[in-house]
């Protein structure tokens, strides 16, 4: 049972009354000097390294440490309502712990950490920002882009472009090889140069096929998909001379395929993959397009469906959907699902990978993964402006990718 006790005492000083009262309740509330410390908010969550970050609440003098990713951090000012803490040099993101003195602990949320040894370049060529229509790096240095009617050429990482190609009416660009580039300026027309873009030759079109995307495989094999006029059906096309001439490969009167930037895989010259997650079915050759399977998937909602699937090999892919992230052993048949240090709520936009252990994911927040093994396991960093594609990671770790109106270039 509560006890409570009331003690008054009524004395008379120099005619002065002092009333002293006193009482006593188990389940009375500690006393301010003894209650327990709270959180309620944080300066930022996210910085750079050097940044200072301001933590409020009640009582966070009894604040004994702070780390982010299991490293401590170092605490520069500790009052009652606020501590700051500084994020060191070595800091990088994860999970910020705000640990007590009596010895409780407080998950605050999870702090991003960016890198600063990125460099962006601003002003695209031509100077029109956030007309990046069409991009690719072949290596660190020399890498092309298009604004929709023009196609300009780096040879020093970014820093200078040079136009080689104008008046084009662009759908889309490969760079095949350091030499040979392939322009589709519509459904019907192409060119193509072989030497880097100082001059081109005008390719058609396969008569009667209207094309929705290409890819070549190397400066001879060649894919392409799209539709039959008048006739409804859909196809995929075969070149082995460099995009002269045209073959069917496979043709069927579903309407698969059937939306903008579809990707095709071409991961050796026989293993030839294309991805439809609007039908949930991956098309698949493993000997040159002489037969084709369709394999029933479920991709469930992905992203950015050009961006969030990926074969490294003809057994091992990469999904990102509405259901989280998956990896196939089996040639897309089966996904399991894959664990990543990304939180939960961060929606991965882009995966690309330069080889089958060699990779990069993007997430929407300024996220940057890195897998060195096949994606066994992952580490993470954030970069201020986030990334929305990547065009090159070699295996010393050099990445340039794209904001949308920026060139970035750094090192994981």
């Amino acid at each position: 049972m509560n006890s409570r006790i009331y003690l008054l005492i009524i004395t008379y000083v120099t005619g002065s009354c002092i009333i002293f009262s006193s009482c006593n309740d188990d389940n009375e509330n500690l006393m301010p000097s003894e209650q327990a410390p709270s959180i309620s908010s944080f300066s930022k969550d996210a910085g750079y390294p050097g940044d200072s970050i301001s933590i409020l609440g009640e009582h966070l003098d009894k604040v004994r440490s702070i780390t982010i990713n299991n490293e401590e951090v170092k605490v520069v000012r500790k009052a009652g309502n606020e501590v700051i803490f500084i994020i060191d040099h070595q800091t990088t993101s994860g999970e910020l712990i705000v640990e007590f003195d009596d010895g409780t602990t407080s998950v605050a949320r999870f702090f991003k950490v960016f890198d600063p040894d990125w460099e962006y370049i601003p002003g695209l060529p031509n100077n029109i920002p956030g007309s990046l229509w069409s991009h690719q790096f072949i290596n660190v240095n020399t890498g092309y882009y298009s604004d929709g009617g023009t196609i300009n050429k780096t040879t020093d990482g970014g820093e200078t472009w040079k136009t080689v190609l104008k008046g084009v009416n662009l759908t889309s660009f490969q760079a095949i090889d350091k030499h040979t580039l392939w322009v589709q300026q519509d459904s019907w027309n192409a060119k193509r140069s072989t030497n880097a873009g100082d001059s081109w030759t005008d390719i058609k079109s396969p008569q009667d096929f209207i094309v929705d995307e290409t890819y070549f495989f190397n400066n001879t094999l060649g894919w392409t998909i799209g539709s039959y006029v008048g006739l409804g059906s859909r196809g995929v096309l075969k070149t082995t001379d460099g995009g002269l001439t045209w073959n069917e490969s496979y043709r069927t009167e579903k309407q698969l395929f059937n939306y903008r930037h579809t990707r095709i895989l071409c991961l050796t010259a026989n293993t030839v993959m294309i991805p439809d997650p609007e039908n949930n079915i991956l098309l698949k050759t493993l000997d040159g397009g002489e037969n084709w399977e369709e394999i029933a998937m479920d991709f469930g909602h992905p992203v950015f469906p050009d961006e969030t699937l990926y074969f490294t090999k003809k057994d091992q892919g990469w999904l990102y959907s509405n259901k989280g992230l998956f990896k196939s052993t089996d040639g897309g048949r089966s996904w399991a699902s894959i664990d990543t240090p990304l939180p939960d709520a961060e929606e991965i936009i882009s995966i690309h990978f330069d080889n089958a252990q060699n990779g990069i994911m993007l997430g929407k927040d300024g996220a940057v993964l890195r897998t060195q093994d096949g994606g066994t396991s992952w580490t993470l960093r954030y970069i201020g402006s986030g990334l929305v594609s990547v065009d090159h990671v070699d295996e010393d770790g050099a990445i340039i990718g794209w904001t949308g109106s920026e060139l970035v270039k750094g090192k994981f």
